[in-house]
């Protein structure tokens, strides 16, 4: 005996099929989304890092009031291992004055990233004693 009029109930494989194809095209594009969210999360706070290092080493030189001669570098203590900095200073044609660079380098994967925080100070090769 047939039943006329009946609507079929269901899905068919291939409605199916197709469902889940676009379910895991968006399941792919919202986990890129986050992965690349959380590597901007990871770059900016690096870079945050890397500037407030700079600007601390540059307080230092400051402070201190030496001169480094053509270059100097090194690496942060512990918790900042993975950053190294390098110190520049040139003469700016000012009696006095020299143009200091701090740069600030990390490795991420593999490039390497570097930050630079510029200034123009009054230094003298005995020291200024924290003047």
């Amino acid at each position: 005996m047939r039943y006329r009029g009946r609507a079929q109930r269901g899905f068919t494989l291939l409605e199916l099929v197709v469902a889940a194809a676009l379910l895991a095209l968006g399941t792919v594009g919202v986990l890129q989304a986050i992965s690349r969210g959380l590597s901007n999360t990871q770059r900016c706070s690096d870079e945050s890092r890397a500037v407030a290092l700079a600007e601390a080493k540059l307080t230092e030189v400051r402070r201190l009031g030496k001169s480094l001669g053509a270059a100097d570098r090194g690496a942060f203590p512990p918790p900042f291992e993975d950053f190294r900095w390098q110190i520049d200073m040139a003469p700016t044609g000012t009696q006095g004055l020299n143009q200091v660079t701090v740069l600030v380098l990390w490795d991420r994967g593999k490039h390497t990233c570097q930050v630079a925080v510029e200034s123009v100070l009054p230094l003298n090769s005995e020291g200024s004693g924290g003047q």
